[in-house]
């Protein structure tokens, strides 16, 4: 097995008690490959020096990043990891972790998300793409009425009726974004989900799902649709 090595640090006061952790992702990587497997997060505690190995849920990837800021609350430091799949989909692994009752405790992880946020996207008569949000019982309509012909002529008639049922689909979270949008010195989280048409490269728009810590889970915040736009005419 390739030897073991140190992928990013950074460092943080992720205990409270004013002196900073070293945080670490280490894994290794096979010849002549540029993923990286078996990742770990490894955080070293300031004060005593002892160090902390945490084993992530999704663990090999690319590009393996570390962001340490005030996720949860104002003063208080967290750790997010994040790894790219690699796939065509452009899917992201995610998890934040922060210390607690003398332990460092896992409070956000990609499936959770993906389980928690479901969709269903249906194309409706009249080119129009009805996406809806579970969560939230929250409908989008998206309008394709100026996509290509060609395209439309697979799914339409020439009244602007569906020639038969067709559905769409939303993918797994794949980009998660800290930004403190009020300013009050905690981070939110700015989650995106392709919305996807005929196929997977077919793309309509981004879920766009803004989350906050609520004491006890990342919750909803603010949710909006993005949709792509078309040349003008």
């Amino acid at each position: 097995m390739a030897a073991r090595k140190i992928i990013t640090q950074t460092t943080g006061d992720l205990t409270g008690d004013g002196i900073p952790e070293i945080i670490r992702l280490t894994g290794f990587q096979e010849p002549g490959s540029i993923a990286w497997q078996g990742i770990r997060l490894q955080i070293q505690d300031g004060a005593s020096c002892l160090e902390t190995r945490i084993a992530l849920p999704e663990d090999a990837g690319y590009d393996p990043r570390l962001f340490v800021g005030s996720l949860t609350e104002a003063g208080s430091q967290d750790v997010l990891v994040s790894i790219a799949s690699g796939g065509s989909g452009g899917l992201g692994y995610y998890t934040i972790y922060t210390f607690t009752d003398g332990a460092y405790k896992l409070i956000f992880d990609t499936k959770s998300y993906n389980a928690a946020f479901p969709y269903i996207v249906t194309y409706l008569d009249h080119y129009v793409v009805r996406a809806e949000s579970l969560m939230n019982r929250t409908v989008y309509l998206i309008d394709l009425a100026d996509r290509d012909p060609a395209y439309l002529s697979q799914i339409y008639q020439s009244d602007g009726t569906l020639k038969a049922p067709v559905s769409g689909g939303v993918n797994p979270l794949s980009v998660l974004l800290p930004a403190d949008f009020d300013g009050d010195g905690v981070y939110e989280l700015l989650a995106y989900q392709r919305i996807t048409g005929l196929y997977n490269a077919d793309g309509l728009g981004d879920f766009i799902n803004t989350l906050s810590w609520d004491g006890r889970v990342f919750g909803l915040f603010n949710q909006t649709v993005g949709i792509f736009g078309t040349e003008a005419k």
